[in-house]
């Protein structure tokens, strides 16, 4: 079951960001564009984030789920890809985060980390060859549907919005299976760039 369905209303549901270069205060900008999400009552987004080393991932993900926000507005931190994959201290960290943030349904973040598109829809199709197999389902009822079920994203409407930072228009994998139907902005600007009001008009067009 999706979280949230497609509406017609102008402001978008779910919105994707590509991020290039990880440094210790993307936090504090992804924490104003949640901030923004939120005023714009756009209940998801979901951020690519730089898998530049997994301590700078481990502090990253630490120190947005330390923002006295995540409190206030109930925002549920979680983590797309093969996370699991990191250095133990910096899934330690994630799984802290998890914890932490479980229980909250008033926003809802999602993080890409150590994140690939095309592998996640591999992944799934594996899913599905082996419930074939033990005959679970028959081949003829795949269709979109079951495939989205064993996505990262399966509880998550497609984004209307995707937005590219930086000067390298690439997706860079990012959410494939989902960017389909999506408005894809690319920004040009490097996203210390992209402030909260920039943020606000990109997703507001």
């Amino acid at each position: 079951m999706q979280l949230f369905t497609k509406t017609h209303a102008q402001t978008p549901k779910h919105v994707g960001i590509v991020l290039q270069g990880l440094r210790e205060d993307l936090g504090q900008r992804v924490e104003q564009w949640v901030e923004t999400a939120i005023k714009l009552k756009i209940p998801v987004l979901t951020v690519l984030v730089p898998t530049d080393t997994d301590e700078a991932v481990g502090k990253f993900v630490h120190a947005l789920s330390s923002w006295q926000g995540i409190t206030k507005y109930q925002v549920k931190i979680s983590v797309l890809g093969r996370w699991y994959a990191v250095s133990d201290h910096a899934m330690q960290l994630i799984k802290q985060a998890f914890e932490k943030t479980k229980d909250y349904d008033g926003f809802f973040l999602n993080l890409c980390v150590n994140y690939d598109g095309q592998q996640e829809i591999v992944n799934s199709c594996k899913i599905l060859a082996t419930q074939v197999q033990s005959g679970k389902i028959d081949a003829s009822a795949i269709n979109e549907s079951i495939v989205k079920e064993n996505l990262f994203t399966s509880n998550f409407m497609p984004p209307e919005v995707i937005i590219v930072t930086g000067a390298e228009h690439c997706l860079q994998n990012f959410l494939l299976w989902d960017c389909g139907m999506a408005r894809i902005v690319f920004t040009d600007k490097h996203w210390e760039k992209m402030t909260a009001k920039e943020f606000g008009k990109i997703v507001s067009r």
